[in-house]
């Protein structure tokens, strides 16, 4: 019994210490670059493409290669005897038509067929891998996609945190005015509500991150990961792409699409030749050996030629169709190059005009706002404007915030679409639109920032404000930037 306690204790005491080893170590650190080359090398697909190529090569293995020979034993006895069965006229024993055979036959391909056969196989191979191509760089960029998916999402719950945080900051201080009977019912109302709604985002967001991390996890494939807790996500903008040039295309694949299609278009060619081969005579080749029961040796051969009788339209149809299918090849080819120059073009334009919106945003735009935001906390703590005037200044820094982060992303995944356009995945990468930009007269979602005093026993006596921006008319000051953003999502404490 000792024994078995010190045993049981041994092993308690092993078990809590590797899951304290488990627990002490280090989180996997992950930035775009990283993870991207993670989910390329492990992607649960990346298996199954590798066996659709092991299968490919496998059954390029037994093309090209001449059918087995048939090989016939056996053994003959005429006349049957029997009471059905005629006697011979001569007095020869039965038993001398006996005899035994031996042979091998031989068909033989016209000419060129197994060649032909052979080509088309190789031809599939390289299909396979090809496409094998497209769908690794297709992961590649799913996984830029999902992280940049992931970064957005951080940080807005970053700024709206920040959003947050101040808000609930005013809430408590209408509630306190309102307290000391120096404020209004209805301007705590408006900050308790959009205080509320702020929270409901932030909660949001954070499920979102969640489920996005999910998905990472799951991308990575490794079974040594089990929980989320086990990465860390960089989520910086990657510097690769935002200080990349237009024309830095040095890490950009060959236009593996193209390639693809002329695979393919060579793969229905050789198919179609062999099939043309086919239609072919065929040469047949046989020899026999024969022993009768007497002792009795004979030899026989055989060469003829199998002669298809019906197959000259077919022959005539498939030549027709291998015409046609070079020239569809060359206009396709010539068709999808200026497709691919037509995306190229409008993908750089795209990248030299977000480059300047984003700049624009970050230079001219938000830091005016900023300003007007402390100046109008300012003022409100001294009684002199309402509790509005603050909410549509935030509203206004949440918007354009949101609207960098959104210009940010889409910078990059424009640089991103180059990359893809390259590699001939052109698809969906034509007459994309940039986020746009309108002025306050075109949107109400563009708050006021007229910062007149109002006094707090006026307050009560305002027209009724919704949380909803636009319910109610303002005019702008002359100090007002004229500029918004026209999505600006659900994520604005709106």
């Amino acid at each position: 019994m000792a024994k078995l306690g010190i045993f049981i204790v041994t092993m308690v005491t092993v078990f809590y210490a590797r899951i304290a080893i488990s627990e002490s170590k280090e989180p996997l650190q992950l930035n775009f670059d990283s993870f991207v080359a993670r989910v390329t090398d492990h992607h649960p697909e990346k298996s199954i493409d590798e066996l659709k190529f092991e299968k490919a090569k496998s059954a390029s293995e037994r093309a090209g290669i001449l059918s087995d020979p048939n090989l016939q034993f056996g053994r003959d006895r005429a006349p049957l005897k029997g009471s059905l069965q005629p006697k011979p006229l001569m007095a020869r024993e039965e038993n001398d038509f006996a005899m035994w055979k031996i042979g091998i036959a031989q068909n033989f391909p016209w000419p060129g067929t197994l060649a032909a056969e052979d080509k088309a196989a190789e031809i599939q191979v390289e299909t396979v891998k090809i496409e094998n191509d497209v769908s690794s760089v297709l992961r590649r960029l799913e996984a830029a996609d999902l992280f940049l998916k992931i970064i957005r999402t951080q940080k807005l719950l970053e700024i709206e945190k920040e959003n947050f945080k101040a808000v609930d900051g005013i809430r408590e201080l209408t509630h306190e005015k309102f307290r000391q009977g120096v404020g209004s019912h209805h301007e705590f109302l408006q900050a308790h509500s959009e205080s509320g709604i702020l929270r409901i985002n932030v909660s949001s967001l954070q499920t979102d991150l969640l489920n996005l991390k999910m998905h990472a996890l799951f991308l990575i494939n490794d079974h040594s990961i089990t929980n989320i807790q086990q990465l860390t996500f960089q989520t910086d903008w990657p510097e690769s792409f935002l200080n990349k040039s237009v024309d830095d295309n040095k890490t950009a694949p060959t236009n593996l699409l193209r390639s693809k299609f002329e695979r393919q278009s060579e793969g229905a060619l050789a198919r179609q030749r062999l099939e043309y081969q086919r239609s072919l005579p065929t040469i047949m080749l046989s020899g026999e050996v024969m022993r009768e029961d007497s002792g009795v040796r004979m030899y026989a051969a055989m060469l003829g030629v199998s002669l298809p009788l019906y197959s000259g339209r077919q022959r005539k149809s498939l030549s027709h169709e291998i015409d046609m299918v070079q020239k569809q090849t060359s206009e396709t080819l010539s068709w999808q190059d200026r497709r691919r120059e037509l995306a190229q073009q409008q993908g750089e334009a795209r990248v030299s005009q977000l480059k300047s919106n984003l700049e624009v945003l970050e230079k001219d735009i938000i830091p005016p706002i900023k300003e007007h935001i402390e100046a109008t906390t300012a003022q409100f703590g001294q009684g002199k404007i309402d509790i509005g005037s603050i909410i549509d200044a935030r509203r206004a820094y949440l918007s354009l915030e949101v609207s960098r982060i959104r210009t940010t992303e889409a910078l990059i995944r424009a640089k991103i679409s180059l990359f893809k356009i390259s590699a001939g995945l052109i698809d969906d990468e034509i007459d994309q639109e940039i986020p746009q930009m309108i002025g306050v007269n075109g949107s109400s979602s563009m708050p006021s920032m007229s910062s007149a005093p109002m006094k707090a026993t006026n307050a009560s006596k305002s027209p009724s404000r919704s949380i909803a921006p636009g319910s109610e008319e303002r005019t702008p000051s002359s100090s007002e930037p004229d500029v918004d953003v026209q999505d600006n999502s659900s994520r604005m404490g709106m």
